[in-house]
């Protein structure tokens, strides 16, 4: 059986080594500053486009020849993102340990690496050179801009539906709407006001970046079990979301 710093150890030593690799980082957890026991590891890899399954195949390999898998996904491409990325479940690691990696090509502009959004990344090979500085101010005010006129214009839908499954006091038809209103409606204007640079990352993370009396408002507002709560949480929720609405509007 592996520790995490010992597979973490092996992988890296197999990546430096590859020589269709140009540059790799550790990201995730790592980068920025919360890492643990229970860490995955996120592994970011760049090539040339041509090299990208070559160094996916060779990664996979090492893998299951080093590790064992237990168990494998890879995004249907296109991705999102633009990234090949592969999770792959070691065996012979700790119970949570799993290898979160993608291969970017060269020539693709987002990387994925910009600090004030991905934290102070652990550079493991850089032949190709790395821009991982912020994110710029311009650019972060044309994302929030963008997210807040999207989400506005198509909140009436789900605050009707929410207002609707409260009416029918059914605790299983409203809770879906309720959390799809806070966390892709709420969370998103929550974001743009207190981490416009992670504006795009739902939920994720709020409890170290929002303010604590924000984040115990979100963390409580979970936390409803009966029709009674759901309907006065929601009700204080969608009075916060037309001030934060009101108040962004004269930014974007």
């Amino acid at each position: 059986m592996y520790t995490r710093i010992e597979a973490v150890e092996k992988i890296k030593a197999f990546v430096v080594s590859h020589q269709k690799i140009s540059a790799a980082w550790e990201g995730g957890s790592i980068a920025t500053g919360f890492d643990d026991e229970l860490s995955d590891l996120d592994l970011c890899m760049v090539c040339k486009d041509p090299d990208k399954e070559n160094v996916l195949r060779d990664l996979i390999a090492f893998l299951r020849e080093t590790f064992g898998q237990e168990n494998m996904y890879r995004l249907e491409e296109p991705t999102h993102h633009g990234f090949s990325q592969v999770f792959f479940k070691t065996k012979n690691t700790p119970e949570f340990f799993y290898v979160d990696f993608v291969v970017m090509s060269e020539e693709q502009e987002d990387k994925y690496i910009e600090a004030n959004r991905h934290g102070q990344a652990d550079i493991w090979l850089e032949k190709y050179k790395l821009d991982n500085t912020d994110r710029p101010a311009e650019k972060v005010h044309q994302v929030c801009q963008s997210l807040f006129n999207k989400t506005i214009q198509a909140d009436f839908l789900i605050i009707l539906e929410l207002k609707k499954a409260l009416h029918r006091k059914m605790f299983s038809e409203a809770f879906p709407v309720y959390y799809a209103f806070l966390t892709r409606y709420l969370i998103v204007l929550l974001n743009i006001k207190h981490r416009p640079e992670k504006a795009d990352f739902g939920p994720r993370y709020i409890y170290r970046d929002y303010p604590e009396e924000d984040y115990l408002l979100i963390e409580k507002a979970m936390k409803v079990s009966n029709i009674e709560e759901l309907k006065a949480s929601s009700y204080l929720l969608l009075n916060l979301y037309d001030k934060l609405k009101k108040d962004l509007s004269t930014l974007y």
